[in-house]
């Protein structure tokens, strides 16, 4: 098969990346959004109107519903409609010859999924489904540029309902998803490191130490009648249990087995108390070695829950004080009987200190700096404190939660007085961060410099992202980026090293089976949405001219280039420059980013 469908011959394995969301841009604070299966259909909708945004795969992963629950939040959305393509249900032939049918397709039930989880955490989201002829797909951009004159949705989301009114809705998959996608970040760990903990990796037969094909009564308790409504589901990685209609996940089931949460309702996010609960469960059941580490944040919720130091101390949301963290690991040595697995920081380390106050700066890139800065202002540096509806700490240096009455900074105290959390200890992901941090600074008058995050630099580049249309992975060359790897996922289809810059890892850009990609060391998108206005041998170029220290929207000017000759049968080269950082001067020169084609 060839196309961006195609499948490689190779595979290899590839690290979870947190997927960016396309069509931020377009989310108007109280306007209801349209959430699509995909980019093509998210720029069909914002050329009729609509705002909409869109994973740049075909669905939100369970790890990034939670970020778009907080995209949505943010912008006060009051609905939201999940529109997904219009396709023949799946069926499947087992090695027996047994036909199974579905009532829905791939499509249907990942919009169902998603529209669920929204509904579920306080979000008004609508299922709305386009019409199907006979066999044929239908997509939104179909939907719009065939079935209609003047580009309007209003009869599909006239007609759109709750997932959990559609025929297709199953409360036992939208249980067993909950169970697979509440699983907890363990921040900075990393697989490959010797600190990272095990708890992470179990799977939910270590966990319960059940066999694959268990059914028999519940190991957290039998109840009824019945002997065979617990079993292992062990491609979803869960245990479910038919009579509560609960399912669980290794880390739910570990904190159900501790009495840490009920048997008939195990599934939410787990807190930073809950982390360590089910790490120090397992260790003491033995699931976990002896020395495996405690993971940072149970290590955070020691620290905080032992009063060795205050949540506004922790830098990078883990990065404890030295004395924290060696005090931390004594407390879990001398009062629990545990072995953190860690060793101390000792004498030797030292914080680094600021020689420059942050608070000072105009303007900032660097995000430690930006939240250094967030950390010293002070209810008394803002022009009216009242607005503010949280108290002040009794030193006067911060703001005092209202629910665990831990010290606050200015960003975490607007956080808090906008809703977007409801207390300190909640995780802000970065744009409810940036969203948060913009507020402090221009609705309350806090002292901050402005703040360029990867989120403002891709907004930006929005011009940039409209030259890429029907760009796609297969226009890659090897001639002049480096496959380093193919992929199997079901997104991600190879990792790509680029030429017009060092990468530290070989691996920088991801592409997308959507034909997108993702640049993992500059935090950016690279998306198709406009390839086709430019003529073969064009190039952009971005220039910044000089306005005063707030100017940082690019201008973009195209300019004819000489392409040196492919060998026959390659398209020609096209330059970009430079398309996953942002000059913020004009006078710097940038090396073009060569894109060509990659055979397949």
């Amino acid at each position: 098969m060839s196309g961006k469908y195609a499948k490689p011959a190779h595979t290899k394995p590839y690290a979870r990346i947190s997927e960016p969301i396309y069509g931020l841009g377009s989310v108007e604070d109280g306007q209801p959004v349209l959430v699509t299966e995909g980019i093509a259909d998210a720029i069909t909708a914002h050329q009729a109107g609509y705002a909409c945004i869109s994973p740049v795969t075909t669905r939100f992963k369970h790890d990034d519903r939670e970020r778009l629950r907080e995209v949505l939040n943010n912008h006060d959305v009051p609905r939201a409609y999940v529109v997904q393509d219009a396709e023949r249900p799946s069926s499947d032939l087992d090695e027996d010859d047994r036909l199974t049918l579905t009532q829905a397709g791939e499509g249907l039930r990942g919009a169902l999924d998603t529209a669920a989880y929204l509904a579920e955490h306080d979000t008004d989201a609508r299922l709305a489904e386009l019409p199907r002829p006979g066999l044929d797909k239908v997509d939104l951009d179909d939907y719009l540029n065939e079935w209609t004159d003047d580009g309007s949705l209003a009869p599909v989301l006239a007609s759109a309902k709750p997932a959990q009114e559609h025929p297709a809705y199953d409360p036992q998959d939208a249980e067993i998803d909950a169970a697979t996608r509440d699983r907890p970040d363990p921040l900075s760990d990393n697989a490959s490191d010797s600190s990272y903990s095990a708890l992470f990796d179990l799977d939910i037969r270590d966990a319960s130490g059940l066999d694959a094909d268990y059914r028999g009564p519940s190991p957290l308790g039998h109840h009824g009648e019945s002997e065979t409504y617990f079993v292992i589901i062990d491609e979803r990685d869960v245990a479910y249990d038919h009579k509560y209609k609960a399912a669980y996940n290794a880390l739910t089931y570990l904190l159900a087995d501790a009495g840490e949460r009920p048997s008939d309702n195990p599934n939410r996010r787990l807190d930073d108390a809950e982390v360590f609960a089910a790490w120090r469960h397992a260790k003491r059941e033995g699931i976990l070695p002896d020395d495996d580490p405690i993971p940072r944040r149970a290590l955070r919720h020691v620290a905080i829950d032992q009063g060795h130091c205050e949540s506004g101390d922790i830098e990078d949301g883990w990065k404890l004080p030295r004395d924290a963290h060696d005090d931390a690991l004594d407390t879990l040595a001398e009062e629990y009987g545990l072995n953190p697995g860690r060793d101390p920081i000792g004498t030797g380390w030292r914080q680094s200190s600021d020689t420059v106050d942050p608070t000072t700066l105009d303007v900032v890139l660097d995000p430690e700096m930006a939240w250094r800065a967030a950390r010293l202002v002070s209810p008394e540096d803002l022009p009216d404190p009242a607005r503010l509806d949280l108290e002040p700490t009794s030193d006067g240096e911060a703001w005092q939660c209202p629910q665990c009455e831990n010290s606050v900074d200015i960003v975490r105290a607007v956080a808090i007085h906008r809703g977007s959390v409801s207390c300190c200890e909640e995780p802000l992901a970065d744009d409810a961060y940036d969203a948060a941090y913009r507020r402090a600074r221009e609705e309350f008058g806090a002292p901050l410099p402005e703040y360029v995050s990867a989120a403002t630099a891709t907004d930006n580049w929005a011009l940039i992202q409209g030259a890429l249309s029907q760009l796609t992975h297969w226009h890659l060359s090897e001639l002049d980026s480096t496959i380093t790897g193919l992929g199997d996922d079901e997104d991600v289809l190879a990792e790509i090293d680029p030429t017009w810059e060092d990468s530290a890892s070989g691996e920088r850009i991801l592409a997308f089976r959507s034909g997108g990609f993702y640049c993992r060391e500059h935090e950016c998108t690279i998306d198709p949405s406009g390839w086709s206005r430019l003529k073969p041998g064009s190039s952009m170029r971005v220039t910044t001219p000089s306005q005063g220290r707030r100017s940082n929207r690019p201008t973009i000017s195209l300019a004819k280039s000489m392409v040196r000759p492919f060998p026959s049968g390659q398209s020609a080269a096209r330059t970009i420059y430079p398309s996953c950082r942002q000059q913020r001067t004009s006078s710097a020169s940038s090396p073009p980013i060569v894109i060509a084609s990659m055979p397949p």
